[in-house]
């Protein structure tokens, strides 16, 4: 493993491409699932939440990111760390439930 610091425009990029795409992957899933398209078509309100939920861990990792690098106050970017990590877990849930919702309705029967 290396730090962050050893190869940043690679750690950067990558965590720009985590958070374009799990953003995207986020909102299609939420529009199709609100949409009645995918699953039960019901769209519950935790559901609802996450895209708004990321967007805002998002724009807290940005600023106390910025805010860091710019002032080096301490705490900061322990700040950004625990935002960043609650970003990859709502991530995890947001997967994980709206599988549940999906698959949800489906009985397995091994014969």
């Amino acid at each position: 493993m290396f730090a962050s610091t050893e190869i940043f425009p690679a750690h950067a990029f990558g965590f720009c491409l985590f958070f374009l795409f799990s953003m995207l992957n986020i909102t299609i899933i939420s529009r199709l699932m609100g949409s009645g398209v995918t699953g039960s078509g019901k769209l519950n309100t935790k559901l609802a939440w996450y895209p708004a939920i990321y967007l805002l861990t998002f724009v807290g990792c940005f600023i106390s990111y910025i805010v860091h690098g710019k002032y080096c106050l301490s705490g900061v970017y322990t700040v950004f760390g625990a935002l960043e990590l609650i970003m990859i877990s709502s991530n995890i849930m947001f997967w994980h439930y709206s599988d549940g919702m999906e698959w949800s309705s489906y009985t397995i029967s091994i014969e």
